[in-house]
């Protein structure tokens, strides 16, 4: 527990959590939508996910490139406000809309997910003091896992509930109902990574 004293370990472990919580949440129940409310095949939702996790691999390699002023900090939470702009794409779907209408808001999410998951795996390490790698790592993929149960739960029980109705209509409804929440795991833990400033180290002044 002295680890969450260190505000890079807070901040790595938040956006794990939120990662988890959002972005995972979102593209976990997204085939279920596309099969079930938009009419297209278990494949179809598969294969509508290589827009988002294809374009993550990618961004994930190319994120060495990013300038060396951008600190772990600051490519979470940039990261995981362009998550949630993804997400917002994915909003207002209709019953009779295309499947292929997604593919958009998922390579936008996605190219924003592989910078967060550069950072998070680089800072999982970074924050924790030396030979404690693994444990930082452990911790990480914890929040990680932890948040995706949270938020696939959240997002399942919303976009399901009985008082939709059921059918294709209600489905749809209710992923409309659920995304916004799912936005805002995406946008707080942004916010709450933001927020995780590294201490100030004071200097004492010595006067002989």
């Amino acid at each position: 527990m002295a680890l969450f004293a260190s505000p890079a370990f807070v901040a790595a472990t938040v956006g794990a959590l939120a990662t988890g919580m959002g972005i995972i949440a979102t593209t976990s129940f997204l085939p279920t939508v596309v099969e079930r409310g938009l009419g297209g095949t278990a494949l179809v939702g598969a294969l509508l996910l290589l827009a988002w996790s294809g374009t993550s691999v990618v961004t994930a390699v190319l994120a060495r490139r990013l300038p060396a002023a951008w600190s772990g900090r600051l490519q979470l939470a940039a990261g995981l406000l362009v998550v949630a702009a993804g997400q917002a794409l994915l909003l207002g779907l209709a019953p009779g809309d295309a499947p292929l209408s997604l593919v958009p808001g998922l390579a936008v999410a996605g190219a924003a997910s592989g910078m967060v998951n550069a950072a998070l795996g680089r800072e999982a390490v970074a924050s924790v003091p030396a030979g404690r790698g693994a444990m930082g790592g452990g911790a990480n993929n914890t929040a990680r896992y932890v948040g995706s149960a949270i938020g696939t739960t959240v997002v399942a029980v919303v976009a399901t509930r009985p008082s939709l109705g059921g059918g294709a209509a209600g489905l749809v409804a209710g992923w409309n109902d659920a995304l916004p929440i799912a936005i805002a795991f995406s946008l707080v833990g942004a916010a709450a990574v933001a927020a995780c400033r590294p201490r100030r180290v004071r200097q004492s002044v010595t006067t002989g």
